[in-house]
């Protein structure tokens, strides 16, 4: 069963390959300022990254998500801006974009949400 799963990565890499799929950046090629807002952590699991990157000298923060995690990504700016960092932090612009991402068989169409938060 492990075999067939490699097998069956293997072969979308290869198809991701021949569409000319997005490829995206390491990790480490990331800026140290973004964060990924996913669905099944909750809100407070993402105080402890952003009082990090503000302890670090940080000025502004990067949240970012993907599709179903959008609501999430604003529920945490406002969470963060309105509640634990009042006074704090501000935010700074909001980006809506659309990325094309390949599923099997089909492109889809996935909404990004980037919100930028600013030390004030």
């Amino acid at each position: 069963m492990v075999i067939e799963s490699k097998s069956e990565t293997r072969q979308s890499a290869d198809c991701q390959s021949k569409v000319g799929a997005v490829q995206h950046p390491k990790r480490h090629d990331l800026p140290k300022e973004l964060i990924y807002v996913g669905k099944d952590r909750p809100l407070t699991d993402y105080v402890i990254p952003v009082t990090t990157i503000l302890n670090n000298g940080g000025k502004e923060i990067i949240v970012k998500s993907r599709g179903q995690c959008n609501n999430n990504n604003l529920s945490l700016s406002q969470y963060l801006v309105n509640r634990v960092f009042k006074g704090v932090l501000r935010i700074k612009s909001i980006d809506v974009s659309t990325e094309v991402m390949r599923n099997e068989d089909r492109d889809v169409n996935v909404t990004v949400l980037t919100i930028v938060l600013v030390k004030v």
